[in-house]
């Protein structure tokens, strides 16, 4: 059930981890298609370092997304035809957020200097990416994948405090993700139940997630420092994580 490296890229400019693929009649939620005109028509500055910072954070992020979409709606399909019909639905609901999450994120990367170490930012994120589905189950996997949501809410909530200022369009969109992805962490725990996951799975793959995307973010300490955020703060609460 894992994501599988994506071999091109949709469009030349796209930064790509893994291959997306969505229904083509997908509808796009209602604040991505605003935020997104009002980022195209708008003037977002900002300052050289923090378009740097930015443009090294940002190609991880999309790695997650793009593998999330994939992972979701692999579940979709595997459900599909079964009698979970209420899982199916906010499974699919989760996998058009991060959809529009990635789309999103692809929109402000295209503005952003490429880094000259890009292609080993995206090998070490999908590195990191491909190891949370190497677990013994189901249940296991999607116990990483709550864990891994609750840690994106404390990476965005230290975003949307950065020296960018709430107002900048750049932010609001984090804070945006922060919200989506609280409500994932809720919905990925109670399909991880509903799969027969126990407490103990649930608390060991916990720590395993924090420890693992600690590691591979340790790497951007100096951009999030860029932007004004406390990476040993941030880390800390990352692999002290508590369950939603």
């Amino acid at each position: 059930m894992s994501a599988q490296p994506s071999l091109n890229s949709e469009q030349s400019n796209a930064i790509r981890c893994f291959d997306v693929n969505i229904d083509p009649n997908t509808v796009m939620p209602q604040w991505f298609i605003k935020w997104r005109e009002q980022f195209l028509n708008g003037e977002s500055k900002i300052s050289h370092r923090h378009e740097e910072a930015l443009a090294r954070l940002i190609p991880i992020l999309l790695c997650g997304e793009q593998s999330a979409i994939h992972v979701f709606g692999n579940e979709v399909e595997r459900l599909r035809g079964s009698k979970w019909h209420t899982s199916i639905n906010l499974l699919k609901n989760i996998e058009t957020d991060e959809y529009a999450h990635e789309q999103a994120l692809q929109t402000v990367s295209s503005f952003l200097m490429e880094p000259a170490d890009l292609h080993r930012i995206k090998r070490d994120a999908q590195h990191f990416y491909l190891s949370l589905g190497n677990t013994a189950g189901m249940p296991d996997h999607f116990a990483r994948i709550s864990q891994l949501d609750a840690c994106v809410c404390i990476i965005m909530n230290a975003i949307t405090s950065c020296d960018l200022g709430k107002s900048h369009l750049i932010v609001k969109l984090f804070e945006r993700i922060k919200k989506d992805e609280a409500r994932h962490v809720s919905v990925c725990r109670k399909h991880f139940i509903k799969l027969g996951g126990d407490r103990s799975s649930f608390k060991e793959n916990r720590h395993a997630v924090g420890t693992k995307l600690v590691s591979l973010l340790t790497t951007q300490a100096d951009s999030f420092e860029t932007l004004g955020i406390d990476p040993d703060m941030m880390f800390r609460k990352m692999t002290h994580v508590k369950e939603s």
